[in-house]
């Protein structure tokens, strides 16, 4: 510096070189942010939104998630078609699919492809998507009552199922022991019914198959009780135990079963209670194909079902009809062999107007399927709207499917998160398609 200074060149200090870049410090950046922020939303105010992230905002300045955070906050009330995705904010493929941070900020992309429905893009952990929490339908009844710490417990001594208070006494048993079961059955599960009046016990009956029971809430005792197989289920529907996967609807109130164990068929249906009676709905597969439960609706009045074939089906559980299907090779933006991920339970996401379900694809060398994408249904007619595939650097090589953790958020396989951006041309067309179908059923 001192022979810098002898020889007389001009140096400048940190902030001046910034400014000099037009990099002001930050209390300047987040008072000119809050002036544009201050109008209303218009496609003017986001283009200078994005002008000042560009001109203001090094990308890898450590304060640049305080200015994303802020304006997202306070755009939270935009209409998510005015926050386009500028087109030299879209990652560049020829460099890994490298994204901006400040791409987040957008809520759609505008493709120059109409039938586009948009793309995934990488994001970091940093930004605040906010979104309504994903209900669990995967898994296990509630065993204990958290009002009144009151549990069940399986005592595999008695083989009978017991309720204990919060300090462990036993206030009721059932009355009988529930028998083994035979063959290759095994496995039973329990839990308090939605309403808290009843239990549900998925166990065994007299000759080894697979029963429902229904018991009373307080003493245990059987409410009504039912086999697994009805009369009105195939041959081919085979009774595989309790052992498998089993879902729980939204509102707690249907219990549905549908898997297949080395492509058998096995028994697809939900069962319910009404008045502490037992109602079962058969689903069965198309020609009795196996395949996996992929969920249910958000108001439990659908059922979704993925069929070994990658076709996704739907039956309406107040009348018992299936519905339409999709498949996802109908519109494929590839030569390759596209489905419906099996493994989807858990991890599609349905909305009141869009239903995204994981999608794999067959390699070229016939190993395993890998994830590939999503797929985006209209959940009121079923039809397929369009496929998105997911980055080549989304660890798309992976079995495990893609999970949809919201309408705007998923996971992706060994890559972290990825950010669905609908195109605005799609959402235009899927508003008016809507508003025409109410406008015919007004």
């Amino acid at each position: 510096m001192a022979q810098i200074k002898q020889l007389g060149i001009p140096t400048m200090d940190e902030e001046a070189f910034l400014r000099l870049l037009g990099i002001v410090p930050i209390n300047e950046r987040m008072e000119m942010l809050r002036g544009i922020l201050a109008q209303k939303p218009s496609p003017q105010a986001w283009q200078e939104v994005c002008d000042h992230f560009d001109q203001r905002w090094l990308e890898f300045d450590e304060d640049l998630d305080l200015g994303l955070v802020y304006a997202d906050e306070h755009m939270a009330h935009w209409p998510d078609e005015l926050r386009v995705l500028p087109r030299h904010w879209e990652p560049d493929p020829g460099y890994g699919g490298y994204t901006f941070y400040k791409v987040q900020l957008a809520r759609v992309c505008a493709p120059e492809d109409p039938q586009s429905c948009g793309y995934l893009i990488h994001v970091h952990d940093y930004m605040p998507f906010e979104h309504g929490p994903k209900p669990s339908t995967e898994g296990l009844l509630p065993w204990k009552d958290p009002k009144t710490g009151q549990h069940l417990v399986w005592s595999r001594d008695t083989r009978r199922l017991m309720l204990k208070d919060s300090d462990g006494n036993t206030l009721a048993q059932t009355s009988f022991e529930l028998p083994k079961p035979t063959g290759e059955r095994e496995g039973h599960n329990f839990g308090f019914s939605a309403c808290g009046a009843y239990v549900w016990l998925m166990g065994y009956g007299p000759d080894g198959t697979s029963h429902i029971y229904l018991l009373n809430r307080h003493d245990l005792s059987i409410k009504d009780q039912t086999p697994l197989r009805q009369p009105d289920m195939s041959e081919y529907e085979l009774d595989q135990g309790w052992s498998q996967q089993f879902m729980v609807s939204p509102d707690g109130r249907r219990l549905a079963i549908a898997s297949e164990e080395n492509l058998s068929r096995g028994i697809s249906c939900v069962f319910w209670h009404e008045g502490g009676q037992i109602k079962v709905t058969n689903t069965p597969y198309l020609e009795y194909e196996p395949g996996e439960i992929a969920g249910f609706s958000p108001d439990s009045t659908l059922f979704l079902f993925v069929g070994f074939y990658g076709e996704l089906r739907r039956w309406d559980l107040t009348t018992g009809q299936r519905l339409a299907g999709a498949a996802p090779h109908e519109n494929a933006p590839t030569d390759r062999r596209l489905w419906y991920a099996l493994n989807s339970a858990g991890r599609m996401y349905y909305s009141d107007t869009l239903l995204f379900v994981p999608i794999q694809a067959m390699p070229s060398d016939h190993h395993e399927p890998c994830s590939w994408g999503i797929g985006i249904i209209d959940p009121h007619t079923g039809t397929q709207l369009g496929c998105v595939e997911a980055p080549e650097t989304a660890g798309r090589g992976s079995y495990e499917a893609i999970n949809m953790l919201s309408d705007r958020l998923c996971e992706c396989p060994d890559e972290g998160k990825l950010r669905y951006l609908p195109s605005l041309t799609f959402l235009q067309n899927h508003a008016s398609t809507r508003h025409d179908a109410a406008a015919q059923d007004d």
